[in-house]
């Protein structure tokens, strides 16, 4: 049976001291929204909307507090010619995934608003971003921590720092795929 005999705190808060803080969640991405998820979504985001069409280039969101890391990703990303917005916080993020269609997201757990589990929870199970690449990156590289992460639904998780030729190495996949569904 998957994951037997593996055990996983659940619940606890992660992050460092200082900084902003995560929950692991209890839930799985074929988990359905509890009611109360629903509502809080529905409170920050309104309505959940149909998926809008692809852009013409692949749009990309990086959700980082700390700017230094936030704008190395950023770079990266540009560098293959993609449209890309970063984000300090997973509220203002959340909200910009709800507003436009986005091919990519990288999300930090430990940020501040919405931590890293909520949004990705959010982007799969309430905006329903099935095609979405969504790598999660931690400062911990707690297995539970990468566990809980795909298990709410992120494709990948790395931990940070990370140096910036095996953070490009490791996205180009996803990267080249993006630009091979736009026919490019």
């Amino acid at each position: 049976m998957p994951g037997e005999g593996l055990e996983i705190e659940r619940g606890p808060r992660i992050g460092v001291a200082g900084g902003a803080k995560a929950v692991r969640p209890t839930v799985r991405i074929e988990d359905p929204l509890t009611p109360e998820e629903k509502a809080k979504y529905e409170g920050l985001l309104g309505p959940a909307q149909p998926p809008q069409p692809p852009a013409a280039v692949p749009q990309a969101i990086v959700v980082e507090d700390d700017p230094p890391h936030r704008a190395r990703m950023i770079e990266v990303l540009k560098q293959w010619e993609m449209d890309v917005e970063g984000f300090a916080d997973g509220t203002s993020a959340l909200k910009a995934l709800a507003a436009k269609r986005v091919d990519l997201l990288i999300v930090d757990l430990t940020i501040p608003g919405h931590d890293g589990f909520e949004v990705i929870r959010g982007a799969r199970s309430y905006l329903k971003l099935r095609d979405t690449v969504i790598i999660a990156v931690a400062t911990t590289v707690d297995p539970k921590d990468e566990t809980v992460s795909l298990n709410v639904g992120a494709d990948m998780f790395y931990g940070k720092p990370m140096a910036a030729s095996l953070f490009e190495a490791r996205l180009k996949p996803f990267v080249r795929r993006l630009y091979d569904k736009l026919g490019r």
